[in-house]
């Protein structure tokens, strides 16, 4: 047995190492940080606004000032415009330091501010009646919170209601709030009193915990800047919500098809009020300032202070928070604030009651029809509210029967899933069979379990607190309901599917074999619907059928029963779901892909050099630091060392699923090659060969658990499932001793990170913009650690390990601002080029309520006023941001992201070129085309890059269509004079690529 002293070296020694190899392999994956380090394009704005906040901290601690919300509006403010003037400096904006261009910045900036102010003072005035009866459960914060949470629900059934009748227009909404404001003008005021005046508690703020407060706001000063937006900049804002938004103002009427948009139809309310779609994707992105206040009202339930501080300046500086609060106008940080609010809610519900969620009375009834409607709300902006639900009423069944209830409950979830098929909007490729087999499993295991320990559960408050739910779960459908009856309507249809999603008004695009042959278009049986012919039929009834019977059967078949018509029509496997989505889960087949999803998710394995998926290192350094158990006399007891093991195997299938991820024959050199751009930096060529042997070592070493690799990658999807099930008993197991240290508050916040983070592990693909309630918890599940140390680590070693966080807190935070301050593409040639400065240039000419945008640097105007000369014609497109300009885009725009739709006309066409005909046929004069469609395709057969090159073959005939425009610019040397001539087009060497190009089908 090692001594004390032996064991407290031993610890800091595994602590060091541990740390170590986590942050090395983390720079590895993440060279932006390499360079964002060595070159800071914005350094010394960087120390202009740390000093200014040194300066305001001595100002504040002599006690002659108390901190209130417009001095700290007014810090933001100062810090905006330094930035702003820096970046107008390194952009060389013309005139950016005139007087007159700030003024309009700064008018512009504040006007927004205040209108999207305004919009959630109509919120609370909405929602808080609804909380009278929880005046001694709700302190002032969670009041305000929770008042501005269900004022955004029930303004935006409001919405939906007007636009459902045709009414949704600035001259019905503005008397509306009006109304209201004066209805609720009392309560109004304390809101106002509450953001702008009331004293801010500051005792006992050191200056390091206002040095943690001074990094948020200057992320928040910099994020400010770029929310002043025209139009939106990431492609899910301006393809889907920003473009729903739009459509539902122009068209004062709800938007036919697809999922249920509440958060589209609530930022309505900024151009509907104030005539810009500016304050439309203001909202979107403000809503990660709105999440970090209800965050930190989360954390102060059961943290400091500092230590909520400390769990916000995690989440809010990791980059993928920062691409959602200033680049992609996404709804999650929406979505995340109202899980948020649900949270708190629950949690001061559940301290009131003494935990106790059987009690019936009139408070608990109101909560739980609250509590319904919020997560029916979440449920409408995002379809993921299905795990919020999941998990609440999970946490109820942990506080009422502990965690055997909880386990069975789990598994009968899990086979209620399965059964409903939510697999299916998981994108899980499984069989029915499969499928099946999951359900009759987990529905022995879940309810079996339940009845084993029947005797043990206490069935009279078990029948009260079903009660509950069940009111809740009402609400939930209630408050849901507006889409179902929408959905319904346009379907004509009720079933699962047709419940969640609505019919377009677009006609589909008519590729038809009959409609070929009408044509005299060449055509032939597409191998798919060949299979599913000789499936269906058998082999011998086949035999000896040319193109034309096949084509016969096809026509015959498909209209008769439902069963033939199915397996006849039953495409190939989703190639474009395949490499949309499941390149965030990765490639790796059986039981690896998901073990090995934590690390790749931690390190970007799977879509290198994007900040969007960028969630830092500090969730994988701390999992087994919460799951060991570090404060025993012996530290490697049974639990620990099989801990300890279990973590070293999965981080060498980790390694290994990645290196085969990338290619099983990569050297290590190549592997690097996919995480570091090209580039003659020194300091980038200097890391990657002090990485070289590092990487050598944990390859050579991985290779150890090749046999164990080969057997997981055969697991079929339900014993990969049953597996992992396995895998989350046994760490509940060895971190059994841990869970006893918290308190009943952080327990509540843990099963809800084990129910939500397990279900999004299954069926999150692992995205992690669908887990930012996951990583905001575990941002200040990490501060609780932090604060509470001496809880879980022994005697000796817990100052040590305090140090070090703060040593890695510092670093990571450090890590953080500095790339933050650089390219957002993490594009090292213009690494300064941190916001679109066409935008920046247009708010420092223009008020906020000119939208006419005519940049000669954009190919937006023109590409747009082509596309809507004639209404009348459709357009076939390919990627690109240009949805959001088209008008009408709703109906005239065939939407091809992933090259699906051309892969099944072209494998009924004898001649691929003639996909112009068919395309023509359908009206459709025009072709947007992105020229970096194929960037996304992280599969290894690459699938969308043969599909892209085969799609440009047939762009190449000049006979049959003509390029109109294109921002990719060439160089071309004319043979007879032999100058060179840089110009715009696609055949030459390029000189800056583009990204779009439209063309004509004549």
């Amino acid at each position: 047995m090692l001594s004390a002293r032996k064991k407290i070296l031993f610890l800091k020694l595994g602590l060091i190492l541990w740390t170590l190899w986590v942050f090395i392999n983390y720079l590895i994956h993440h060279s932006s940080y390499i360079y964002a380090a060595t070159h800071p394009p914005y350094i010394k704005t960087i120390f202009i606004l740390i000093f200014i906040s040194i300066g305001i901290f001595f100002l504040f601690s002599k006690g002659h000032f108390k901190w209130r919300g417009w001095m700290i509006y007014t810090f933001l403010l100062i810090a905006l415009m330094i930035v702003y003037n820096s970046f107008s400096k390194e952009a060389s904006i013309s005139d950016g330091f005139s007087f007159k261009n700030q003024g309009f910045f700064l008018i512009n900036s504040i006007s927004l501010h205040l209108g999207t102010f305004l919009i959630f003072l109509c919120c609370y005035a909405a929602g808080n009646k609804f909380l009278k009866q929880f005046k001694g459960i709700l302190n002032v914060h969670h009041k305000f919170i929770l008042g501005v949470a269900l004022g955004m629900g029930i303004l935006t059934l409001l919405l939906m209601g007007l636009a459902a009748i045709g009414f949704l227009q600035t001259w019905t909404i503005i008397p509306i709030l009006v109304v209201l404001l004066i209805w609720q003008r009392k309560v109004c005021w304390p809101f106002i009193k509450y953001v702008f005046w009331n004293p801010i508690n500051t005792k006992d703020v050191s200056f390091w915990t206002f040095a943690v407060v001074a990094i948020i706001l200057i992320f928040t000063a910099f994020n400010l800047v770029g929310m002043l937006k025209i139009f939106p900049l990431g492609y899910d804002g301006a393809v889907l919500y920003q473009n729903i938004t739009k459509n539902i103002v122009d068209s004062q009427s709800l938007e036919q098809g697809g999922q249920a948009y509440n958060w589209s139809l609530f930022t309505s309310l900024g151009p509907l009020l104030f005539g810009s779609m500016t304050f439309s994707i203001f909202l979107s992105h403000i809503m990660g300032v709105l999440s970090m206040w209800a965050m930190f009202h989360l954390g102060r339930i059961f943290l400091s202070i500092t230590g909520a501080l400390i769990g916000i300046a995690i989440f809010y500086t990791l980059p993928a928070i920062s691409f959602h609060n200033f680049i992609d106008e996404k709804v999650d940080l929406g979505f995340l604030f109202i899980c948020i609010a649900i949270v708190i809610f629950f949690l001061n519900y559940a301290k009131s009651f003494q935990y106790d969620f059987s009690i019936k009375n009139k408070t608990s009834i109101t909560f739980f029809s609250l509590l319904g409607f919020l997560m029916g709300f979440a449920l409408g902006i995002k379809y993921l509210g299905v795990l919020i639900i999941i998990a609440i009423i999970l946490m109820i069944v942990y506080q009422w029967g502990g965690i055997k209830a909880y386990l069975g409950m789990m598994l009968t979830m899990v086979a209620i899933l399965f059964l409903l098929k939510i697999n299916t909007f998981g994108y899980l490729d499984i069989s029915s069979t499969q499928r099946f087999t999951i359900v009759g499993i987990f529905s022995l295991l879940g309810i079996g379990s339940l009845l084993f320990y029947f005797k043990k559960f206490d069935w009279v408050r078990g029948f009260r607190l079903a009660q509950n739910i069940g009111i809740m779960l009402v609400v939930i459908t209630l408050s849901f309901m507006p889409w179902i009856i929408k959905n319904t309507i346009e379907t004509d249809n009720i079933s699962t599917k047709t419940i969640l999603y609505g019919k377009t008004a677009q006609e589909p695009l008519n590729h038809e074999y009959s409609f070929l042959t009408e044509n005299n278009i060449p055509n032939k049986i597409s191998e798919q619907h060949k299979e599913g012919i000789t499936r269906y039929l058998g082999e011998e009834q086949v035999l000896g059928f040319d193109n034309e019977d096949f084509i016969d059967q096809f026509e015959r078949l498909k209209n008769q029963k439902k069963s033939a018509k199915k397996k006849i029509k039953k495409n190939r496997t989703n190639t474009g779901k395949r490499e949309e989505i499941l390149r965030y889960l990765g490639y790796e087949k059986g039981l690896n892909d998901y073990l090995s999803l934590p690390y790749d998710v931690s390190m970007g394995i799977n879509i290198p050099n994007k900040r969007g998926v960028n969630i830092g290192f500090l969730f994988l350094l701390f999992l087994p630091l919460l799951v060991l158990s570090l404060k025993k006399e012996k530290i490697f007891d049974l639990k620990n060392s099989i801990g300890l093991f279990v973590f070293g195997i999965v981080l060498l299938l980790s390694w290994k699923a990645a290196m085969i991820s990338k290619g099983s024959t990569l050297s290590i050199a190549d592997y690097l090659s996919n995480f570091y751009p090209n580039s003659s930096n020194s300091f980038l060529d200097l890391s990657k060969d002090i990485y070289l042997p590092f990487l050598e070592l944990q390859t050579s070493v991985s290779e150890l658990i090749q046999p164990l690799f080969r057997v997981f990658s055969k697991m079929t999807f339900p014993v990969t499932l049953c597996v992992l099930i396995l895998f989350c008993i046994l760490f509940a197991w060895i971190a059994k001793d841990n869970w006893r240290k918290f308190n009943q508050s952080v327990k509540l916040i843990l099963t809800f990170i084990m129910t939500y983070g397990f279900l999004w592990w299954i069926f999150g693909n692992g995205i992690p913009h669908y887990a930012l309630i996951i990583w905001s918890l575990s941002s200040l599940l990490i501060a609780y650690y932090y604060e509470n140390i001496s809880l879980f680590i022994s005697k000796g070693l817990d100052s040590f390990t305090k140090r070090s966080i703060q040593i890695l807190f510092s670093v990571f935070v450090t890590l953080n601002l500095l790339v933050h301050f650089s390219n957002a593409n993490n594009d090292l040639n213009q690494i300064s080029n941190v916001f679109f400065e066409p935008f920046i240039s247009h708010y420092s000419n223009n008020f906020i309520t000119n939208q006419n945008f005519d940049n000669p640097r954009s190919i937006i105007a023109p590409a747009a006023e082509v596309l809507n000369k004639d209404v009348s014609t459709k357009i076939y497109r390919v990627g690109t941001f240009m949805n959001y300009h088209i008008k009408e885009n709703s109906t005239r725009v065939y939407e091809d992201n992933q090259l699906n739709l051309f892969d099944q006309v072209s494998d009924k066409l004898q001649n691929p070129n003639d996909f112009l005909t068919v395309l023509k046929l359908n009206d459709i004069k025009y072709i947007v085309f992105s020229l970096k469609v194929a960037t996304i395709d992280q599969t290894p057969e690459k699938s969308l890059t043969d599909k892209a090159t085969r799609l440009v073959k047939v762009l190449n005939n000049k006979d049959r269509i003509r390029l109109v425009m294109t921002n990719n610019k060439v160089s071309r040397t004319d043979p007879k004079t032999n100058k060179t001539k840089i110009s715009y087009g696609l055949i030459g060497k390029t000189v800056e690529q583009g990204n779009l190009a439209i063309f004509e089908i004549l």
